[in-house]
C-alpha cells in the first residue's frame, strides 16, 4: 500500500480468465447461529461457505500487510452478521477469480430509509495481482451495481497509517477541512485514477493498554473536569430498553453533528428498533446527565 511511485497499470487483464461473483449472505443455520436477544451466548462455531471464507482471509491479509495487526478487522463472527445486512441497508459482496484463484472482492452497500441517492462501495486487490487493471474491474463492477440501482453520490473509506507517510510525499490535500494522502499510496492514486476525489480526512488515535496509571490518572482528571454531571453508562449485546429512547436520539444527532462538507449525506433517522438491532454483535457506551 505504500508504493514509492505514482499509480500506473501495468497493462489491461485478460477478462475473459477475471470472473466476478456475487458471494451469497450468509445465513443463520447450525454452524452460524445468532444469539437470542438478552441471552448473551455465542455459536460455538462459525462455518462460512469458501467464497465468504476467501474474502475473509483476503480482508485480515489486507489488514496484516497495512497495520500488522487485526485490531480494525471485524472478526469471522461479526463479518457473517455484518454483511446479512438489515432493514436499514443492503450489502453486497463479491469475489473476484482468476482461473479460479480468488484475486479481490468489491461490495457495495445502500442506504435503504435516508441517503438513499448514495452508496458506499470498496475495492480490495491481492498484492500480487494490483498495477494490472484488476481493480478497476472490480470498481466498474461495484459502480455499475450502484447505478443500477439509481445512486448518483458513490463514497468510499480507506485508511493509510500514519508511519508510511514518507517526508515529501506529495500530497493530495482534503476538499474540505485540514489533512490529505500521500499520491504515492496505491489506494489514493487508484482512486484518483478513477475520478473520485478526496473530500475529508480523519485522524485515529490509539491508547495502548494497558496504561501506566500516572498517565491514566491525567486523562482521568482531565476528562472529568468537563464531564460534569455525566455518568458513563455502558452495556454489552444489545443497549437497555430504558436507554434506547435516548441512544436513538445521540445517534441520529451524531450522524450530522459530526462535519460532512461536501459529502452528499443526509440525517440519520435512528429509532429504538434500529438502534437494538445494529448494537448487538458489539459494545457500546453512552453519556448521560
Amino acid at each position: 500500500m505504500a508504493a514509492k511511485e505514482p499509480f500506473q497499470p501495468l497493462g489491461a487483464p485478460a477478462l475473459g480468465a477475471l470472473s466476478i461473483a456475487r458471494v451469497a449472505s450468509p445465513l443463520a443455520g447450525p454452524g452460524n447461529a445468532q444469539p437470542g436477544p438478552g441471552t448473551g451466548t455465542r455459536p460455538a462455531a462459525v462455518v462460512p461457505a469458501p467464497d465468504f471464507a476467501a474474502c475473509q482471509a483476503m480482508r485480515e491479509d489486507h489488514e496484516l500487510e497495512l497495520w500488522g495487526n487485526l485490531d480494525r478487522c471485524l472478526t469471522l463472527p461479526e463479518a457473517l452478521e455484518y454483511w446479512r445486512g438489515t432493514d436499514y441497508e443492503e450489502r453486497h459482496l463479491f469475489l473476484a477469480r482468476l482461473d479460479g484463484q480468488p484475486l479481490g472482492l468489491c461490495s457495495v452497500t445502500l442506504p435503504l430509509r435516508e441517503n438513499t441517492a448514495r452508496a458506499g462501495i470498496d475495492v480490495l486487490v491481492g498484492p500480487h495481482f494490483r498495477r494490472r487493471g484488476y481493480g478497476r474491474a472490480l470498481l466498474e463492477h461495484a459502480e455499475s451495481l450502484a447505478r443500477g440501482r439509481g445512486r448518483t453520490s458513490l463514497d468510499a473509506y480507506h485508511e493509510v497509517p500514519l508511519g508510511l507517510v514518507q517526508p515529501g510525499s506529495v500530497m493530495v490535500p482534503a476538499k474540505s477541512g485540514a489533512g490529505g494522502l500521500p499520491l504515492n499510496d496505491l489506494a489514493t492514486a487508484f482512486a484518483m485514477a478513477a475520478g473520485y476525489e478526496l473530500e475529508q480526512v480523519e485522524r485515529s488515535s490509539t491508547l495502548s493498554l494497558p496504561v501506566p496509571p500516572d498517565l491514566l490518572a491525567g486523562l482521568e482528571a482531565e476528562a472529568l473536569a468537563k464531564a460534569g454531571d455525566y455518568e458513563l453508562t455502558g452495556w454489552d449485546e444489545e443497549c437497555p430498553a430504558d436507554l434506547l429512547p435516548g441512544y436513538a436520539e445521540l445517534k441520529a444527532r451524531m450522524s450530522e453533528d459530526v462535519p460532512t462538507a461536501g459529502l452528499d449525506w443526509e440525517r440519520e433517522a435512528w429509532d429504538p428498533a434500529q438502534c437494538g438491532r445494529r448494537s448487538r454483535p458489539w459494545y457500546a457506551v453512552a453519556c448521560n446527565p
